[in-house]
Protein backbone atom coordinates (compact mmCIF):
# COMPACT_ATOMS: atom_id res chain seq x y z
CA UNK A 1 0.00 0.00 0.00
CA UNK A 2 1.70 3.28 -1.03
CA UNK A 3 -0.81 5.31 1.02
CA UNK A 4 -2.06 4.23 4.78
CA UNK A 5 -5.56 4.90 5.42
CA UNK A 6 -5.02 7.62 8.01
CA UNK A 7 -2.80 9.56 5.03
CA UNK A 8 -5.84 8.86 2.49
CA UNK A 9 -8.50 10.05 5.13
CA UNK A 10 -6.52 13.42 5.29
CA UNK A 11 -6.95 13.84 1.62
CA UNK A 12 -10.22 13.21 1.38
CA UNK A 13 -10.91 15.51 4.28
CA UNK A 14 -9.27 18.26 2.22
CA UNK A 15 -10.60 21.80 0.77
CA UNK A 16 -7.59 21.61 -1.64
CA UNK A 17 -5.05 19.69 -2.77
CA UNK A 18 -1.31 21.13 -4.94
CA UNK A 19 0.75 18.60 -7.58
CA UNK A 20 3.92 20.06 -7.82
CA UNK A 21 4.52 18.21 -11.44
CA UNK A 22 6.33 18.46 -14.77
CA UNK A 23 6.29 18.39 -17.92
CA UNK A 24 6.53 14.49 -17.96
CA UNK A 25 3.17 14.05 -16.90
CA UNK A 26 1.45 14.70 -20.13
CA UNK A 27 3.65 12.28 -22.09
CA UNK A 28 1.66 9.67 -21.37
CA UNK A 29 -1.21 11.26 -23.21
CA UNK A 30 1.23 12.22 -26.55
CA UNK A 31 2.04 15.61 -25.60
CA UNK A 32 5.74 16.16 -25.71
CA UNK A 33 8.02 17.93 -22.91
CA UNK A 34 9.96 21.05 -23.97
CA UNK A 35 13.26 20.52 -22.54
CA UNK A 36 14.41 16.74 -23.42
CA UNK A 37 16.63 15.37 -25.82
CA UNK A 38 13.04 15.29 -28.69
CA UNK A 39 11.50 17.98 -26.64
CA UNK A 40 9.86 20.73 -28.19
CA UNK A 41 12.49 22.89 -27.97
CA UNK A 42 14.81 21.30 -29.37
CA UNK A 43 16.76 22.67 -33.07
CA UNK A 44 14.91 25.58 -32.61
CA UNK A 45 16.49 28.70 -34.49
CA UNK A 46 14.80 30.97 -31.78
CA UNK A 47 15.11 30.73 -28.05
CA UNK A 48 11.92 29.22 -26.74
CA UNK A 49 11.63 32.16 -24.09
CA UNK A 50 11.56 34.87 -27.09
CA UNK A 51 9.43 33.07 -29.47
CA UNK A 52 7.01 32.66 -26.36
CA UNK A 53 7.19 35.84 -25.25
CA UNK A 54 4.92 39.30 -25.93
CA UNK A 55 7.57 40.43 -27.49
CA UNK A 56 8.13 37.97 -30.06
CA UNK A 57 4.24 38.32 -30.07
CA UNK A 58 4.29 42.00 -31.25
CA UNK A 59 7.58 41.43 -33.53
CA UNK A 60 7.00 38.41 -35.25
CA UNK A 61 3.18 37.36 -34.41
CA UNK A 62 3.05 34.96 -37.73
CA UNK A 63 5.77 32.81 -36.38
CA UNK A 64 5.09 32.72 -32.80
CA UNK A 65 1.62 31.36 -34.36
CA UNK A 66 2.60 28.70 -36.23
CA UNK A 67 5.20 27.31 -33.63
CA UNK A 68 2.49 27.12 -31.34
CA UNK A 69 -0.27 25.55 -33.48
CA UNK A 70 2.46 22.95 -34.71
CA UNK A 71 4.20 21.95 -31.55
CA UNK A 72 1.86 23.39 -28.56
CA UNK A 73 -1.84 22.08 -29.92
CA UNK A 74 -2.70 18.57 -28.88
CA UNK A 75 -6.30 18.62 -29.31
CA UNK A 76 -6.55 14.85 -29.75
CA UNK A 77 -5.04 14.38 -26.13
CA UNK A 78 -7.03 12.69 -23.96
CA UNK A 79 -6.07 12.84 -19.79
CA UNK A 80 -3.85 9.97 -18.90
CA UNK A 81 -3.45 7.78 -15.52
CA UNK A 82 -1.32 10.22 -13.94
CA UNK A 83 -4.25 13.15 -14.40
CA UNK A 84 -7.08 11.11 -13.76
CA UNK A 85 -5.56 10.18 -10.26
CA UNK A 86 -5.03 14.13 -9.42
CA UNK A 87 -8.32 14.82 -10.57
CA UNK A 88 -11.02 12.15 -10.31
CA UNK A 89 -14.39 12.59 -11.47
CA UNK A 90 -16.75 12.72 -9.00
CA UNK A 91 -19.52 9.83 -8.79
Amino acid sequence: MLVSPAIQENFYQAKSIVFMTGAGVSTLSGIPDYRSKNGVYQGLDLAPEYLLSDQAFAEIPEIQYKFMQENLYFPAAKPNIIHEKMAPRRR
